[in-house]
C-alpha cells in the first residue's frame, strides 16, 4: 500500500506534468507557430525541397532509392530526404506544411526531453524548467523556422 506522501507526490507529478505539457505547447505554439505563415528560403531550401525534382515527386520508388543512395546537399541523411518528400506527399511545395512538420517535431523533441528527464531525476519541476527552456531557446530558431534545417530537428527526435 502507498503512505499518504507517495500518493500527495504523485499527485503532484502529475499536475506538474500537465501544466508543464501545456506551458510546453502553447509556448511553441506562441514563439515558432509564426513560421507556418513564411516562405521558403532561398538558401539550401531548393537543394532539399523546391529545386529537387525527386523530391518533389513525393514519396515513390524512386524518392526511396534516392533518399538512401544520394550525398546531395554534402550528406548522406536517408530520413531526412523521406520526410521532405513526405511533406511533399501530404502538402504539395507548400511552405505552411513544411514548417508545421517542423513546429511539430520541435514540440514532439520537447516534450520528449521532459519525459526522459523526468523518468531520469524523478523530478517533474526540475525537468519541466529544463525542457521549456530547450523549447524556447534561441539557438532552436533555426532548426524549426528554416525547412532545409529539418535534419537537427529529425537527430533530436530520434536521440530521445
Amino acid at each position: 500500500m502507498s503512505s499518504e506522501s507517495e500518493v500527495e507526490k504523485r499527485n503532484v507529478n502529475f499536475y506538474t506534468t500537465l501544466l508543464v505539457v501545456w506551458l510546453l505547447v502553447l509556448l511553441n505554439l506562441l514563439i515558432f507557430g509564426q513560421s507556418i505563415r513564411f516562405d521558403f528560403v532561398a538558401y539550401d531550401d531548393g537543394v532539399y525541397v523546391t529545386k529537387n525534382e525527386t523530391v518533389l515527386k513525393g514519396l515513390s520508388d524512386e524518392g526511396l532509392r534516392y533518399a538512401f543512395t544520394s550525398g546531395d546537399a554534402g550528406a548522406w541523411h536517408p530520413i531526412t530526404w523521406l520526410s521532405h518528400m513526405t511533406d511533399v506527399t501530404l502538402f504539395g511545395a507548400r511552405p505552411w506544411g513544411h514548417h508545421l512538420t517542423n513546429v511539430l517535431f520541435h514540440l514532439a523533441n520537447g516534450l520528449a526531453l521532459y519525459f526522459c528527464l523526468f523518468k531520469l531525476t524523478g523530478s517533474a519541476w526540475r525537468a519541466g524548467v529544463v525542457a521549456i527552456v530547450f523549447a524556447i531557446h534561441p539557438q532552436r530558431a533555426e532548426s524549426v523556422a528554416w525547412v532545409a534545417d529539418r535534419k537537427d530537428l529529425l537527430c533530436g527526435f530520434f536521440f530521445f
